[in-house]
């Protein structure tokens, strides 16, 4: 569908390129996490209203996290709303 639509929100551009990354044998997982400056995610009680965006975490030897929403970063860069931030990875584990 956001292929079709050649539009998403940060879930559905995360999923798709998760899928894809998947696709080609790279170990892809989408990671939820709270942006900005507001208050990080409590480690302790880590609650699904507490996140308001998705990204990709690529697993490896050198973990690589994409945003796939920002244009503007480059190559294994975050856009600093992103940048320092608790996530919770969707693996198994």
């Amino acid at each position: 569908m956001t292929l079709a639509r050649r539009f998403g929100d940060c879930k559905d551009q995360s999923a798709l390129l998760v899928k894809l990354l998947r696709t080609a044998g790279h170990p892809a997982h989408l990671a939820l996490l709270r942006t900005g400056s507001a208050e990080d995610v409590d480690p302790e009680l880590p609650g699904l209203g507490s996140f308001d965006h998705a990204i990709v975490y690529v697993a490896g030897d050198v973990p690589l996290w994409i945003d796939p929403t920002d244009a503007y970063s480059g190559h294994g860069e975050l856009p600093l709303h992103d940048q320092g931030r608790r996530a919770l990875v969707a693996a198994p584990g």
